[in-house]
């Protein structure tokens, strides 16, 4: 994020609160975000704000409908002002540049960035692809901005977001595809499953030995004193 540039941060953040391909996020409009309304420099966000893909604008040609977060909402207000402070028009383009032009795609910047935020200093040819060394440094980096739609899923899923659900705000068709696509949070899902069975046990064990009168007394520890019953004022001295 450091070494991103403010449009590409946006796009990284933006990536991480929806999980949209790389594609439904460029061509992404204002029209597709319902549920903000503007007045003035004042905003209205309804308590259902989504954003709307239509079927022609993903990969499995299906509508979806993704909820906003109150992040993307933030992201979303920045960028709803052109240079002049004027709402930008719907038909404009949500990550597009300063004025709502379309911005065909963010694949250099993204290369300029990982290589960067790696200690790479990017180079490039006379006709601005990057060079030999470049690529073959980005290859041994191996970061993809795909990787931002898989990390959006990862922790939706670790924040408790049913796994179905995960399906229809990635677009997946099914189950088994989300299930494989995010293997391995489904490990990190089992890890918290098995030690949430064992503290389950712990806690039944415990609740067993009180019902049945079978908890143990804590020992009072090596040269620490107990402090006197006082329902055995009168019986004796207070044990030490």
């Amino acid at each position: 994020m450091a070494a991103a540039g403010p449009q590409l941060r946006a796009v990284i953040e933006a990536a991480l609160e929806t999980g949209l391909r790389r594609g439904e996020l460029s061509s992404l409009q204002w029209t597709q975000v319902e549920g903000l309304t503007v007045h003035g420099a004042t905003f209205t966000w309804a308590p259902r704000a989504e954003l709307v893909l239509p079927w022609p604008k993903t990969k499995s040609r299906r509508d979806r409908r993704i909820p906003i977060s109150s992040r993307l909402k933030a992201i979303l207000e920045m960028r709803r002002f052109d240079p002049a402070g004027a709402p930008l028009p719907l038909d404009s383009y949500v990550f597009g540049n300063e004025v709502g032009e379309r911005v065909k795609s963010h694949k250099r910047a993204w290369q300029t960035a990982v290589l960067k935020a790696h200690g790479y200093e990017p180079t490039y040819t006379k006709t601005l692809n990057l060079t030999a060394a470049s690529r073959a440094a980005l290859a041994t980096i191996d970061l993809h901005f795909h990787d931002l739609r898989r990390e959006a899923g990862s922790r939706w899923l670790e924040g408790g977001v049913p796994l179905h659900t995960v399906r229809d705000w990635l677009g997946h068709t099914s189950i088994a595809q989300t299930s494989i696509y995010l293997a391995g949070t489904m490990k990190t899902q089992h890890d918290a499953m098995r030690q949430f069975e064992e503290r389950r046990a712990n806690l039944q064990q415990l609740a067993t030995d009180v019902s049945t009168g079978g908890q143990k007394r804590l020992q009072p520890a090596v040269g620490l004193e107990r402090k006197p019953n006082k329902t055995a004022v009168g019986r004796g001295a207070a044990i030490s």
